[in-house]
């Protein structure tokens, strides 16, 4: 399936059925793909195909439908996470040059002369009160006349997404069309989605993991229940009522939730994928999740959803090893950016890959260990000892 079609209406996925969840308030299919054309058409308006804008927004109905007018007309989406500073938004606003932006009133805030620069145009605000220098987001959702879907080359940039900034700063990655695509078909093969899932995501969407698993799960035609962060409380009684096949946090959230007095093996009986990031999995979390499931989570680790496919936990049973020498695996979200490593060859060009990193040598304390995780995923394109064609390799796995 292609990205850039998930808000159009497909066979098998009916126009009332439920696609979001906020705070109680269900929107169906037909709702965000109506919405996300009018913002689409707006947005057209303003930006054309290519041009980059930036999105400061907390998780909500707003970032999901913008994503998707963004995917559907083309322009690229710059999101920049809700606990950012003022100072570090705003240098990624003059990094990057994007002309228009959209905020949420209460990130912005006081932010808004911190923020300001040459290129930024227009500043669009939701939820308060109009101030100077702003506009209503309601000016962006245009009614009525038509738009293609953008069908532009694959190779183009469909999105930019910052890294973390656990260096310090956070470094911008530009998606193509092709990484999206790649991505998805990735998700979709490998995390068990169809049109019965039901996933509930705390992750912020402006970071990879929650982004990617959740334009996925509305690929499949599942249902996506949103918090708008990491209360436990919040996630255990959203688990208890709308009882998830999919979920997917960081580690300490994880820990939080598996060890919450309200959650029992019950609680977790209809849960069929989960997985977890950001953190050093640790022996804490792995037990008690196989103890109430019987199962050990999946591991993957933000950006580089290479690391899914090194790390992932489930399928084809194999010893987990101390060391992953010598496994090389093609990287999707690598194909055409480049990847600072802490140690790499030369950047080489691919039809997968411009980059060829060996994996930093903090990544391994992240690795299964042996007495945790009893088993290690081996598929069709990355087992721990099988090396592929060099032109469809960008990771290069070498301890010692």
């Amino acid at each position: 399936m292609d990205v850039r079609d998930i808000a159009q209406p497909r066979r098998g996925v009916p126009h009332d059925k439920p696609a979001l969840v906020f705070h109680d308030r269900c929107y169906t299919y037909g709702e965000l793909a109506a919405e996300s054309a009018r913002l689409a058409r707006g947005l057209s308006h303003r930006l054309a195909p290519g041009e980059l804008l930036a999105l400061w927004l907390p998780n909500g109905p707003e970032l999901l439908c913008l994503y998707l007018a963004c995917l559907r007309s083309g322009i690229v989406p710059v999101p920049l996470h809700r606990d950012m500073a003022a100072p570090e938004a705003g240098a990624i606003l003059r990094s990057s040059r994007a002309r228009v932006l959209i905020a949420s009133g209460s990130l912005l805030g006081a932010a808004q002369q911190a923020i300001a620069h040459d290129s930024l145009e227009r500043i669009y605000v939701i939820g308060a009160p109009a101030r100077a220098g702003c506009h209503d987001y309601e000016e962006l959702r245009c009614e009525g006349g038509t738009i293609a879907v953008y069908r532009g080359s694959d190779d183009s940039t469909g999105f930019v997404l910052h890294t973390s900034g656990s260096d310090g700063r956070a470094k911008g990655v530009m998606l193509s069309w092709r990484n999206l695509n790649e991505i998805l078909d990735l998700r979709l093969s490998q995390t068990r989605l169809g049109p019965d899932s039901v996933a509930v995501v705390a992750s912020c969407l402006t970071q990879s993991v929650g982004l990617h698993q959740s334009l996925a799960l509305l690929a499949a035609g599942g249902t996506l229940v949103l918090l708008e962060g990491y209360d436990i409380a919040r996630m255990a009684d959203a688990i208890h009522r709308y009882r998830p096949t999919h979920l997917i946090m960081v580690v300490n959230a994880f820990d939080r939730l598996l060890h919450h007095p309200a959650i029992t093996a019950a609680s977790l009986a209809s849960v069929r994928f989960a997985a977890v990031g950001a953190d050093r999995v640790t022996r804490r979390v792995q037990e008690r999740h196989i103890a109430l499931t019987g199962r050990p989570l999946h591991v993957s680790y933000g950006m580089s959803e290479s690391s899914w496919a090194i790390l992932n936990l489930e399928g084809a049973a194999k010893s987990a090893s101390r060391s992953a020498a010598g496994a090389r695996c093609r990287d999707p979200a690598t194909s055409s950016c480049s990847v600072a490593a802490t140690t790499s060859r030369p950047s080489r060009s691919s039809r997968h890959s411009s980059a060829t990193p060996a994996l930093p040598a903090a990544w391994w304390p992240r690795l299964p260990q042996p007495r945790t995780v009893p088993r290690c995923r081996a598929h069709s394109w990355c087992a721990p000892t099988r090396r592929c064609a060099p032109a469809s390799c960008s990771i290069t796995c070498a301890r010692g």
